[in-house]
């Protein structure tokens, strides 16, 4: 597979997401961890919400911005499409807007969770009270990027992988019910 490879840093803008308190007259929902489920699903039950003048436009994420899981145990990404008219992602995340016309974000959000990135996260990974993966570490990540075609390809197959983990979790609960109920 024919492919070019570039920093991230040199195809995308990176920022911390927002570092502000929760507040519970807030009206600018502000996404953490526990608003996405183990499959990286977005689930906007109970968000956390931050006032107005603690945001800036350029805090708000817009279509196509991947947010990339820094801190914690669990690490994923995500392709923010304006599930909701405002919003902006919390500290725990980055939030990596694409500068370049040769890489799709969902392209990228699988990249960062592929096994050649986790290898180079591992590598960096900070152990501490909470784990963490610096920001000047995360620029100098590689990016081996496809042609759009083959891109996409890509995205179409981790897409149904996604599906069948899903299908495979409710057909195992199915199957205890039943035998639970024999």
């Amino acid at each position: 597979m024919l492919y070019f490879l570039k920093m991230i840093k040199n195809i995308a803008q990176i920022r911390y997401g927002l570092n502000a308190k929760v507040t519970p007259d807030g009206s600018i929902p502000i996404l953490q961890l526990r608003d996405f489920d183990e499959y990286e699903n977005f689930l906007p039950i109970q968000l956390s919400k931050i006032s107005k003048n603690q945001v800036r436009e350029k805090d708000r994420l817009k279509s196509g911005d991947v947010l990339f899981a820094a801190k914690g145990s669990r690490r994923f990404s995500y392709v923010w499409d304006n599930e909701l008219p405002v919003a902006v992602a919390s500290s725990t995340f980055f939030v990596i807007s694409i500068k370049i016309k040769t890489v799709i974000p969902e392209y990228l959000a699988w990249y960062l969770q592929s096994n050649e990135a986790t290898r180079y996260f591992d590598k960096y990974f900070k152990e501490g009270t909470i784990k963490s993966i610096n920001k000047k570490v995360f620029e100098m990540l590689e990016i081996k990027i496809p042609s759009i075609a083959k891109q996409k390809q890509i995205v179409r197959l981790n897409e149904l992988f996604h599906k069948e983990l899903i299908l495979l979790d409710q057909l195992k609960s199915e199957k205890e019910k039943l035998i639970r109920n024999l």
